[in-house]
């Protein structure tokens, strides 16, 4: 299922292929790994910022098992965290997962890898 809120515009190209190949990454994670019935991805745009969750209903995992051995979620991580943003994954074993990440999005002429 996909849902999306907030502000409809379009985000430096760079965040919007970030962005996609994150979404990419989690919900193909979900469906090879999690034996899930439902994976849920939610887009929330403002002024501010993006704000992204994938979730899912299936058997979990350990985190820090994934952060080590996953290059895919940890990409996610470094990526989020270069743009000056938050990255929280809430799960354990035996129960569902949710990943989401919030990226900032810089002021009209600010550059975001400043």
């Amino acid at each position: 299922h996909f849902s999306a809120s907030g502000t409809e515009r379009r985000l430096d190209g760079y965040l919007e292929i970030m962005i996609f190949r994150a979404v990419q990454e989690l919900v193909s994670n979900a469906a090879r790994h999690s034996n899930a019935n439902t994976i849920r991805v939610h887009l929330d745009t403002s002024e501010e910022r993006v704000t992204v969750e994938v979730e899912d209903d299936g058997q979990g995992f350990n985190v820090e098992d994934a952060l080590e051995g996953s290059m895919g979620i940890k990409v996610i991580k470094d990526r989020v965290e270069i743009l000056q943003g938050e990255f929280n994954i809430d799960t354990a074993i035996g129960q569902g997962t949710r990943i989401g990440f919030i990226i900032p999005l810089a002021a009209e002429g600010q550059d975001v890898f400043a």
